[in-house]
């Protein structure tokens, strides 16, 4: 398993078949780098555009999420500049009705979207499910000699993690990001000097963001394949217990699958150590924003620039509003790596040529079948009588 720079982490030497004798693990390798990039989206996207029309719903509700986000800020920013200076109680309560409606209309609305994403994902994953299977089933069989059988549950797999990516509450998220546009835009029209400062900081989660990628990619890789490889052993060793108890090779294997278990168990732990560490970075990066906005925007108040009281508890929520998605999206980071992984593992079995002929009829299809039996008999020896004639 792995396609470059291979190198060998705890493999068996085998013999090239998987059903028969425990010996038959397949020697399962970690590469150092990521495999050759390859189009295995193509079939993935295919069953994403199926769905166009649904998409584009989703993305007019996120839309319609994001403008009505403005009000509350804006609101807020009359009533602190005007209402409360001005004393008019009826603007209040125009105010306050026209808030809570934003609030109810929202969470329809992001009710419904939510509602469509999570059918939608488990319809593509469905799809994609019965696609997997139906091509494995018509696979040649020197495909299944030459592969452990737990190799080949291990890469299955990679429907169950696209299913709960695709189901995920944090999904919408990416969603939102391309709207975030109207935030910005509406924070630089209170502020450009703090907008600045803000995107400064979220140029620099970006930029984090971009470079941690390859590290999470390789972590996640590699504990995919020391899973792949304990999965196989346990496949194959349990199928042959028979085996195993006549050779009486328990402790042995006992010893062997603990090293592999302590091997996946130590990539796993420094993926999430990586994982809790960006989290906690791009966490502090956040607070640094509200920090700067707090004290930058204390100061223009006290210098009398123009800058009001309203404008800056208005920009502040606008600045909350801007960083939220993007911390999601930065806990969503890893789940998006897997989900990348799952569909390159079951692009490797798209890759493979299926049979071109198959001994079975096409569905929906009669097939007229006849048997003629002329001069049949049958006897255990010559001398003795005829059992079938």
């Amino acid at each position: 398993i792995g396609r470059a720079d291979k190198s060998s982490i705890g493999s068996d030497n085998p013999s090239h078949n998987s059903a028969g004798t425990p010996a038959a693990m397949a020697s399962i390798t970690v590469t150092k780098s990521l495999p050759t990039p390859r189009d295995n989206f193509r079939w993935f996207k295919t069953e994403f555009r199926k769905h166009r029309t649904v998409w584009r719903t989703v993305m007019l509700a996120s839309l319609i999420i994001q403008t009505v986000a403005l009000a509350a800020p804006l609101c807020t920013r009359m009533i602190i500049d005007q209402v409360v200076v001005q004393q008019t109680s009826s603007t209040l309560v125009v105010l306050g009705f026209a808030l809570a409606f934003f609030i109810v209309f929202t969470a329809v609305i992001n009710w419904l979207r939510q509602y469509l994403v999570l059918q939608t994902g488990n319809r593509i994953v469905a799809a994609l499910g019965n696609r997997v299977i139906a091509h494995l089933f018509r696979l040649p069989l020197s495909y299944f000699e030459t592969r452990p059988t737990g190799a080949l549950l291990s890469r299955l797999q990679g429907i169950e993690t696209l299913q709960r990516f695709a189901t995920n509450g944090a999904f919408t998220v990416i969603f939102d990001v391309p709207f975030l546009l109207l935030v910005a835009a509406t924070m630089f029209w209170l502020s450009w000097k703090l907008t600045l400062f803000s995107l400064l900081v979220i140029g620099v989660i970006a930029l984090l963001s971009v470079s941690v990628m390859p590290m999470f990619r390789d972590h996640l890789h590699r504990q995919f394949l020391l899973g792949v490889r304990n999965q196989a052993f346990l496949a194959e060793y349990l199928s042959n217990m028979a085996t195993v108890k006549t050779l009486q090779i328990e402790q042995h294997l006992e010893k062997r699958y603990s090293d592999h278990l302590v091997g996946y168990l130590a990539v796993g732990l420094s993926s999430r150590q990586a994982g809790n560490s960006y989290l906690i970075v791009t966490r502090a990066l956040e607070q640094t924003m509200m920090l700067i906005i707090l004290i930058a925007g204390a100061s223009m108040l006290m210098e009398n620039s123009g800058f009001t009281i309203g404008a800056f508890v208005a920009f502040q929520m606008l600045a909350s509003r801007l960083g939220e998605p993007l911390l999601r999206l930065v806990g969503l980071w890893q789940d998006i790596q897997q989900a990348i992984i799952a569909v390159d593992t079951l692009g490797e079995i798209f890759d493979q040529h299926g049979e071109k002929h198959s001994a079975a009829p096409p569905p929906g299809i009669a097939v007229p079948g006849r048997i003629d039996v002329v001069d049949l008999a049958f006897r255990y020896a010559s001398e003795q009588t005829w059992i079938c004639r």
